[in-house]
């Protein structure tokens, strides 16, 4: 099936000469063509443009467009567009890509959106003049699923920018070689740009998809008829497509028969107001379609009386009213009867006070209402109500009120000139007023007003309470001078601390002395004439028993060696003791106070082993646990060469992956022998540069045990010291 429908683009060029303005209308066509269905879930169709003034040369400078597809095209599936193909004109230019159209607004409101493309006139392809001019793009529409059978197919422009999920349709071209000055869309429509550029309304297309031998309506028109004050029933006009096929079958109102249609369309009339299912059959193959459709009652007249000037005592019968009307359809007509004065139908004087009038207005249908008016009389009491400070004073009879409560006055009206009452309700709120004393270690900050205060004082502040009352703040401000202080404090399990805070006098808030556990504390000093007082914090950590593990022994000689440690944080001093291995008992070697974590052992025998251990104490009294006990073996007295004694070092000493062997004179050491303490070598090295004097060798092969290790030079041993491997 080939259908198609054109829309008229108008397009306008000027050219300005002094004094004079001249304009040709000109008119581009956008269609669309060859709509077809070459499956069961695709649909193609092209969009074409051509130039219907000869005369001009127009280059395509933008397109854009939009379109609306019926509600329930897709049948519950999901809708995909895609461009499959354009003129060949277009290849390289912004034109000849696919660009990235979209079906936006599924299931309820689907509509097509193709995004604008520009160029430029050099790159501008020419719009023909004959034919359907060119094809803009070949589209693809594909649904997730089959199309309903007999689905009625329609795309409807989009003229508006709003909402802005639509896209609306514009054009633009360059005119013999000059943009034109603006861009064309819809007469009426959003965002309508000038009159002379207009977008002519064309026929809609139409296409059945996937025709079958019951054709069911696939969209369904209604136009509704309301109820009037002359024809008191509606109706609603119903149109079924694909038309004409369906043009017979019947139709039910709220589930109740409601009768036959013969014609498309048809009517349905006799509706009261109020709102209605039609549900609509054309075939026994089809389901049946429903509409709902809403009749509103008529929109009947309501009188109003406006600008009431209400009659005075003396002399009375002199009222004035307004009369108007809301609702209903204007212009309207106002029939007045009773003891009243009408002038221009509208306008009323001399009324008097508790009579009755009637007012008939009818608008331009016809429509009624009758109002029957008594006009007020002046009242007789005036209520006035008011929120006052502290007190009021009334100026009806100048007096004044300390008290919430509600007061009268008898006066004669100054208007109405009618004896009156007047009413007074009276609610008087209160401000509040304070007074209090406040002392502040250097500058205040008084929270009333923000206000920094420096020195000692009397001070007001003024506010405003939740009432909008004032309230009066007052402080008697002492500006202290007073500052405590203390300390933190170290000590040993058990050991009692004396606390210490200045100025003196003050009161801690731990026991003094302290004992433990580890706690932080306060110091709070008051100073006795001013009563000042301010507040320090310290801490007193009670030290955990902790061991000295990380003992180390160094220098090692036949008779004695170098022992060191890491230093405990808290420790005053270290005892140092040592034994004869194996089971030999432990002696005290010494002690030592902090800094200081080292101490040589000496009176040692040569070729002996030895263990050394270390403990700490924060008080002598209270010393930590042993540390664990660390090996080391003395040196031969016969090993040493004469010209190294004292000046050949091994370290460290007990050693774990290596080893260093190091030697102050100048000598130099080209071969470094480890044995094992029965002769046999287990480790072999050589100096790489035969003048070294340090030289470090891996010990990670060698099991845990005691070694000798020989310094040698042109084969002869040079030096020899004794370590322990752990």
């Amino acid at each position: 099936m080939k259908t198609f429908f054109r829309l008229m683009l108008v397009c306008l060029s000027f050219s300005v000469a002094p004094h004079q303005v001249q304009s040709q209308a000109r008119y581009i066509e956008l269609s669309i063509q060859n709509i077809t269905q070459p499956s069961a879930t695709e649909i193609e169709y092209e969009v074409w443009v051509k130039n219907n003034s000869p005369a001009d040369v127009a280059k395509l400078d933008f397109l854009q467009f939009g379109m609306d597809l019926p509600i329930g095209l897709s049948g519950g599936g999901t809708l995909s567009i895609s461009k499959v193909a354009w003129d060949p004109a277009f290849n390289g230019t912004g034109w000849g890509l696919a660009g990235n159209p979209m079906i936006t607004g599924q299931p309820n409101a689907p509509t097509i959106r193709v995004a604008g493309q520009t160029g430029t006139s050099s790159t501008a392809v020419t719009i023909p003049t004959t034919g359907n001019g060119i094809m803009y793009g070949r589209y693809k529409i594909t649904n997730s699923i089959p199309f309903p059978a007999n689905t009625y197919l329609f795309f409807d422009m989009v003229k508006n920018s709003l909402p802005i999920t639509k896209t609306r349709t514009i054009v633009a071209a360059y005119l013999n070689g000059s943009m034109s000055s603006s861009a064309y869309t819809y007469l009426g429509s959003l965002n309508y740009v000038d009159s002379l550029f207009v977008l002519g309304n064309t026929p809609l297309p139409t296409f059945t998809i996937s025709p079958t031998a019951n054709v069911c309506p696939t969209y369904i028109t209604q136009t509704v008829s309301n109820a009037t004050c002359v024809t008191p029933l509606g109706s609603v006009d119903i149109g079924l497509f694909p038309a004409p096929t369906l043009s017979s079958g019947t139709y039910t109102i709220n589930g109740n028969p409601g009768g036959s249609y013969s014609t498309n369309p048809f009517t349905v009339s006799g509706l009261t107001p109020g709102t209605y299912t039609i549900s609509i059959s054309n075939d026994p193959g089809c389901l049946a379609q429903d509409i709902f459709v809403s009749i509103q009652a008529p929109n009947t007249p309501q009188t109003l009386i406006t600008n009431y000037s209400l009659p005075t005592c003396t002399p009375g019968c002199d009222g004035l009213a307004h009369i108007g009307s809301v609702q209903g359809l204007p212009p309207f007509t106002f029939n007045i009867t009773g003891p009243v004065t009408v002038t221009n139908n509208v306008y009323l004087s001399n009324l008097c006070a508790n009579t009755t009038y009637t007012v008939l207005t009818t608008d331009a249908a016809g429509c009624t209402e009758n109002l029957v008016v008594t006009v007020p009389s002046s009242p007789s009491l005036y209520s006035t109500t008011v929120d006052a400070c502290n007190n009021y004073t009334w100026n009806i009879n100048n007096q004044t009120y300390t008290q919430s409560g509600t007061y009268t006055a008898n006066v004669i009206h100054p208007l109405t000139l009618c004896p009156v009452t007047e009413e007074l309700i009276l609610n008087l709120n209160y401000g509040t007023s304070s007074n209090s004393s406040v002392m502040a270690n250097g500058a205040y900050v008084w929270p009333c007003n923000g206000t920094v205060f420096n020195q000692s004082g009397t001070y007001t502040c003024y506010t405003t309470n939740a009432a909008g009352c004032p309230d009066t703040q007052m402080i008697q401000l002492t500006i202290c001078n007073v500052q405590a202080l203390t300390s933190n404090y170290i000590s040993c399990p058990n050991t009692p601390v004396t606390l210490v805070g200045t100025p003196p006098g003050g009161v801690f808030s731990i026991p003094n002395p302290y004992v433990g556990p580890t706690t932080s504390f306060t110091y709070v000093y008051t100073e006795p004439l001013t009563g000042c007082s301010d507040t320090a914090t310290g801490l007193v950590e009670i030290l955990a028993p902790v061991q000295v593990n990380n003992v180390y022994v160094n220098s090692i000689t036949a008779t004695s060696a170098v022992v060191s440690w890491q230093m405990v944080p808290g420790a005053v001093g270290y005892d140092i003791e040592y034994r004869l291995m194996p089971g030999g008992a432990w002696m005290q070697a010494g002690s030592v106070l902090a800094p200081v974590n080292t101490y040589t052992l000496t009176g040692l025998s040569s070729t002996s082993n030895y263990q050394v251990r270390v403990r700490s104490y924060c008080d002598i009294s209270n010393p930590d646990p042993w540390g664990t006990a660390v090996s080391f073996t003395t040196l031969t007295l016969s090993g040493l060469s004469p010209d190294l004694k004292g000046d050949f070092e091994v370290f460290p000493n007990p050693a774990q992956n290596q080893l260093t062997i190091m030697h102050s004179n100048q000598r130099k050491i080209s071969q470094i022998r480890i044995l094992n303490l029965s002769g046999r070598m287990m480790l072999e090295s050589y100096s790489a540069s035969n003048i070294s004097n340090l030289f470090s060798i891996d010990l990670r092969s060698l099991s845990p045990g005691v070694y000798q290790v020989q310094c040698m030079d042109s084969g002869q041993v040079i030096a020899t010291r004794r370590f322990t491997k752990e």
